[in-house]
């Protein structure tokens, strides 16, 4: 049946040439198509690498601030415990001043 006329969607006589040039229409659209998820899937690939890259960076910054925090709350025990050690000294020299002002006082 070639060079027949085919009926169309809307009812009207369609050529074979017009069938073939929307096949190859139909073929461009669908080479777009591929081409465009091709770049969808490639940007995709792009955000998630950034994402990705942003999280290891942010994971460590964060573990430098844990570390910071670590050594800020050690060196404050240790202060603490200085203070501490004064204190009970403080305490010690007062006793033995009272005591040596009852003995020679």
């Amino acid at each position: 049946m070639v060079g027949a006329a085919v009926q169309g969607y809307g009812g009207g006589a369609v050529s074979e040439e017009e069938n073939i040039r929307l096949v190859r229409e139909i073929g461009e659209v669908k080479a777009e198509l591929s081409g465009l998820k091709a770049e969808v899937a490639g940007t995709n690939q792009r955000l998630d690498d950034i994402v990705i890259t942003q999280l290891k960076d942010h994971g460590k910054r964060l573990a430098m601030q844990d570390i910071r925090i670590s050594s800020l709350e050690q060196a404050e025990n240790r202060r603490a415990g200085g203070i501490s050690a004064l204190a009970a000294i403080a305490t010690v020299a007062g006793s033995v001043g009272a005591l040596l002002m009852k003995v020679f006082g």
